[in-house]
């Protein structure tokens, strides 16, 4: 009896049934392999889609030719698309076979015929995929743009897991097929171990397959791949996808994300902008090991770059603004001749080297197939040429050529000088209650007009006498006086600035205040104003005649 098609993603029964109404154009034919195609759109819709269909078809007809390439195996094989789905909520796309309930290991009724020649289910095509066209796809040939899947990566991941990339063990371990009382498991479930080299399920040979392990087994992305020709590529088993917790249709199914080489074709996920066309070593080694013993991957030759297009600037003028310079966004396209479905479009090898009124100004690499550079030039014309080229080919560069002018607007610029040109005045000793004026003189050296103000500090014992504030055009100069009144003896210190449109300059100023008009009489020890010449004298006198005593007192 056969059950299916059990796939990654769980496509129904219904969708590989074949009941004479579906559509289908001429076989694909490649080394030796005839994939009849047939689709279960209704016309208008999906694969048949008015507008994208044949893009859509000749893509997925891409995919099915690297297959091909890839197994080198003869013979034929019904691939079916079912109805497509466009609400852009569920997977990208679903692909699966068919399988024979048998105790034991299986890859398939893809693998049956062709390892056969019979076809194991004639109401049935042995190979299935459904997409959901409700997400943004790249039904191109050529590079993927950042926001859109690549419909030819994500059908060689399908298709691969219709050709035994797949497992049929359920969330504890058991066969999905348990329930009608068959433990059948797929050849990719055979070399599942938690830790190579033990397995997660023993017997098979002449005994029905056992699960070894327990459910948290399959959750602990401990998971491994242990197949002697992957281990011996990788250098180690593989890990493949099991986080927490189980998820039917994905854990088990793929590779665990991010640890295999960049662009594993069975990842579990596809961002926009990925491309993943073709098989790395790995994935390689993986068929190899569950029976397409013959897998290798094909030698394409590259395909050549076709043209180059300067996208920015945008623009045949460029504003400098006030300077004389501009920054200057390079940005480019390069597309392919993809003449040849099966050449090799892999864009990481793709360069573009600007050239900027003659002279190389950098070499830029694929970045979303953008080639970014930015450069500042000054003002003038210039032209700019870009050369794409492959670094995996001799081909002569393909070029294109753009010519831009950068404009600005003169603009009046005033520039403040103040004179005396210091950074710090020292008043000197103003007598306290008296004052000291100091004059500065603020010119415009620049052109324009300069505006703006003269400012103090918080200390109050300094002060504007008349304007502090100025207007002055080019070369125009103006006077600011500042007044020093101190209050108190001691030093005071305040900060002066000029400030306005063209600058501004700071001078630390720096005063003491002092008294004046009075002496310091020690007689007494008491201060008194207006001693005389005498009294003074005879103070003296009287110290001296003071000292003499405690001298001679202490002789004695």
């Amino acid at each position: 009896m056969a059950d299916g098609p059990e796939g990654a993603e769980k496509a129904g029964t219904e969708t590989a049934a074949i009941d004479g109404t579906e559509w289908s154009e001429a076989p694909v034919v490649q080394n030796g392999l005839t994939m009849h195609v047939l689709f279960k759109d209704p016309e208008g819709t999906g694969f048949r889609d008015t507008a994208l269909g044949a893009a859509r078809r000749a893509r997925l007809y891409d995919a099915l030719r690297y297959i091909a390439e890839t197994l080198n195996a003869s013979g034929e094989l019904n691939v079916m698309a079912g109805p497509s789905e466009s609400d852009g909520t569920g997977p990208l796309a679903q692909g699966g076979s068919m399988f024979t309930a048998v105790d034991g290991f299986t890859n398939g009724t893809a693998f049956q015929r062709i390892s056969t020649g019979t076809v194991p289910f004639p109401d049935y095509a042995e190979m299935s995929l459904t997409f959901d066209w409700g997400y943004t796809w790249h039904v191109g040939s050529d590079a993927p743009p950042s926001d859109a899947i690549d419909l030819r990566s994500v059908a060689v991941h399908e298709l691969t897991h219709c050709l035994g990339f797949m497992s049929l063990m359920a969330a504890d371990g058991t066969s999905r097929f348990s329930s009608i009382g068959k433990n059948t498991y797929t050849e990719f479930d055979r070399r599942l171990a938690k830790t190579a080299p033990l397995r997660l399920l023993m017997g098979g040979s002449s005994t029905a397959p056992v699960f070894a392990g327990t459910a948290a087994d399959l959750t602990g992305a401990a998971v491994v791949f242990d197949g002697a020709t992957a281990v011996a590529v990788f250098g180690a088993p593989p890990p493949v996808y099991s986080s927490y917790p189980f998820q039917q249709g994905i854990s088990l199914q793929h590779w665990a994300e991010d640890i295999l080489p960049e662009g594993a074709v069975m990842e579990p996920r596809y961002a926009p902008g990925a491309m993943r066309r073709e098989y790395t070593d790995v994935d390689i080694a993986v068929l190899r090991d569950i029976g397409w013993t013959a897998a290798e991957s094909p030698e394409h030759e590259p395909c050549p770059v076709q043209s180059v297009t300067i996208i920015e600037p945008s623009q045949s003028t460029i504003s400098a603004g006030v300077s004389n310079t501009a920054l200057v966004h390079f940005r480019a396209g390069v597309a392919l001749d993809t003449s040849d479905p099966l050449c090799n479009v892999e864009t990481g090898v793709l360069r573009v080297e600007f050239f900027v009124d003659g002279t190389s100004r950098g070499v830029s690499g694929d970045e979303g197939n953008r080639f970014p550079l930015d450069l500042t030039l000054p003002r003038g014309s210039h032209t700019v040429r870009a050369c794409a080229t492959r670094t995996d080919s001799t081909e002569d560069p393909v070029e294109a050529e753009k010519t831009f002018t950068i404009t600005g607007t003169t603009v009046q610029q005033p520039v403040i000088a103040v004179t005396p040109t210091e950074t710090a005045r020292d008043l000197g000793n103003v007598p306290v209650g008296t004052f000291t004026d100091t004059v500065y003189t603020v010119k415009n050296t620049g052109s324009g007009t300069l505006t703006g103000a003269a400012s103090l500090g918080v200390a109050a014992q300094f002060k504007f006498v008349g304007a502090n504030t100025y207007s002055l055009s080019a070369g125009a100069e103006s006077a600011v006086t500042v007044r020093f009144t101190p209050d108190r003896q001691a030093a005071i210190t305040g900060t002066l600035t000029f400030g306005g449109n063209g600058g501004s300059v700071s001078i630390a100023l720096t005063g003491e205040g002092v008294e004046t008009g009075s002496t310091l009489s020690c007689a007494g020890g008491e201060e008194s104003s207006g001693t005389s010449a005498a009294d003074l004298l005879v103070a003296l006198l009287a110290i001296s005649a003071l000292l003499l005593v405690r001298l001679h007192a202490a002789k004695q």
